[in-house]
């Protein structure tokens, strides 16, 4: 007979500990399997005219040499001038530079989906509703 669970909030200790276990889990079963035992290297561009920000991307390097594309935008007067094309290309070439072989993101933005699928970008996940209902969050990912 199974004893009554009680579920009670758990302290920051004790979540820490349990993704401790998962992490050595996840390591002993996955051949290669790096997690957070690899550093995030975060690689930051920006576009500057007379010394005022315009645009910029944010990609964070992480497992297993993938290319997280964090942030990539462009103020509302440039657009539509390149600058997005050329900074998502300057950090794909970083990213293939530093041996990764995948770039992913996400966005809510329908506009960007078209975007970054003119640019070989492939969807493998949507959820709706995601942010809020009526908006559909977009994963998109690209071989490097």
């Amino acid at each position: 007979m199974q004893a009554e669970l009680t579920i009670i909030i758990g302290t920051e200790e004790e979540t820490n500990a349990l993704s401790n276990e998962l992490f050595d889990f996840n390591k002993n079963i996955v051949p290669g399997f790096v997690g957070r035992d690899y550093p995030s290297d975060v690689v930051r561009y920006v576009v500057k005219q007379n010394d005022t920000l315009i645009a910029g991307v944010v990609g964070r390097i992480t497992l297993n040499h993938i290319v997280y594309v964090d942030d990539l935008f462009v103020i509302e007067n440039f657009r539509k001038q390149g600058y997005a094309t050329a900074l998502l290309d300057k950090l794909e070439s970083e990213a293939k530079l530093r041996g990764c072989y995948l770039a992913y993101l996400d966005t809510i933005n329908p506009d960007a989906v078209t975007f970054y699928k003119k640019r070989n970008y492939k969807i493998f996940g949507i959820l709706d509703n995601v942010p809020c209902p009526g908006v559909k969050a977009v994963y998109l990912k690209k071989d490097l």
